[in-house]
């Protein structure tokens, strides 16, 4: 007996053992750690050598039993056919239900169910199932005692199931399996109430153990299609302990995969719109995108990889005026102007009151050009916006005006101007090819 509680106490231990990887995330040993990653790389070929070494010792220790239990290998091989059958068939039903249980688990942790389809569920199956096992045992002896008296004990029950007393031969499969359960429990002195006692009270510390060492997953946090391989640690599962497997299995913090950022220049994009009669809804689109772009990456942000600069290009901006000498914008480029000033008070909206007055845009430049006029303005984020007015008495009709313009004046001027002053001021010609190339490559036109 003592052999057996023993070989019952280091099988256990060892059954433990097969979730070390989980819970060796929390001692933080650099140890562990390592070999934790070294088994998740080889992950493919460890799980086939376990699984070929399972297989060996368990052909093992059935070839060493046999004959230290003195039996005969003819009482092994010689199994009646309905018993094989039998066999058979609760094995199919295990490794079916097992993997249909498992696949189950997947969806619900996937679809966020994981509390009330997979929790719940896995903690109740341990009860459910030993309800099941137990309850048609007790409605069967309370059947048989009932017309032998209330002095029929589940002594004597398990003796007439034992020695095939009182039952008939023609019993169903139902009948055979409860026979075979209470054949199984009557070994145990169940009139003994301290042994029951203490068996019942271990079952529940047991119980409650799991419970208590799969808590975490109750604040585990996880995103809608969740990769299989983040939520487990194992890709397999034990079929013998399914819901211990499972639970014990989920990793106590989902891992993310590590993305490496190398250290690159930052880049500048330049946002180049044409205009010309287009309506007040078109502008205001067109304006409210750029506003909704430096809001979402503003200039001085923490990740310092991109910055913006809008440009848009208006011809025919200009028109005559009687009684003036110099030419005036049109109503187009007044509508625009009318637009930027609402949007940037809308973006940069500090006070909600209906009746709040419009204040004037600050940051904002007026230039005179060769080819017309130039706004600048500084976006509430810190990026800009320049509106370029052409004027067709100054610049030639039907030249792709604007096109000229991404050419020269952003890719040429714009990018080449500070190198030339540096150039001016005698910095070195090479270093400053080198780093207008670079620039150069780091400037996009949208």
């Amino acid at each position: 007996m003592d052999i057996c509680i023993g070989m019952a106490i280091v099988g256990t231990i060892f059954v433990s053992l097969n979730w070390w990887e989980n819970y060796s995330t929390l001692f933080k040993s650099s140890f562990l750690n390592s070999i934790s990653e070294d088994i998740a790389r080889s992950r493919n070929v460890v799980s086939i050598l376990s699984s070929l070494v399972r297989i060996l010792v368990t052909a093992a220790v059935v070839g060493a039993y046999v004959p230290l239990s003195g039996r005969v290998w003819s009482s092994v091989t010689s199994v009646p056919g309905d018993v094989r059958l039998v066999i058979l068939i609760l094995v199919a039903i295990q490794i079916v239900s097992s993997a249909l249980c498992h696949w189950f688990v997947v969806v619900a942790c996937k679809m966020h169910a994981m509390r009330r389809s997979f929790l719940l569920p896995m903690y109740l199956a341990s009860l459910g199932v030993l309800a099941a096992f137990v309850a048609p045992v007790i409605i069967f002896f309370q059947n048989s005692s009932d017309p032998r008296g209330a002095n029929y004990t589940i002594t004597e029950y398990c003796n007439d199931i034992t020695y095939g007393r009182g039952l008939s031969g023609d019993t169903v499969w139902f009948e055979r399996l409860v026979r075979d359960i209470t054949h199984t429990l009557c070994p145990q002195d169940m009139t003994d109430l301290t042994e029951m006692g203490l068996l019942g009270g271990s079952a529940l510390c047991w119980w409650l153990g799991w419970i208590l060492c799969t808590m975490y997953i109750w604040t585990l946090r996880l995103q809608r299609i969740e990769r299989t391989q983040n939520l487990f640690v194992r890709r397999m599962y034990e079929g013998a302990f399914l819901e211990e497997s499972i639970l014990l299995n989920i990793r106590f913090e989902i891992q993310r995969k590590k993305t490496f950022h190398r250290q690159t220049d930052p880049v500048t994009v330049y946002l180049c719109a044409t205009m010309w009669h287009e309506n007040y809804d078109e502008m205001m689109k067109m304006i409210s995108s750029m506003f909704r772009l430096d809001k979402y990456r503003p200039r001085n942000n923490s990740n310092n990889d991109v910055s913006f600069e809008s440009h848009i290009y208006f011809d025919d901006a200009f028109k005559d005026v009687k009684g003036s000498k110099e030419r005036h914008v049109n109503e187009y480029a007044e509508d625009l102007v009318e637009v930027i000033r609402e949007v940037y008070n809308i973006f940069n909206e500090k006070d909600s009151c209906i009746f709040r007055e419009s204040p004037p845009l600050p940051c904002q430049r007026i230039l005179r050009t060769p080819y017309g006029g130039r706004l600048e303005y500084t976006l509430p984020n810190g990026n800009l916006l320049m509106v370029h007015f052409k004027d067709k008495l100054l610049i030639r009709h039907k030249k792709r005006w604007s096109q000229i313009m991404y050419l020269y004046y952003i890719l040429g001027w714009r990018l080449t101007r500070k190198y030339f002053k540096k150039f001016e001021q005698g910095e070195d010609e090479s270093e400053l090819r080198e780093k207008m190339m670079v620039n150069s490559i780091n400037n996009y036109l949208l």
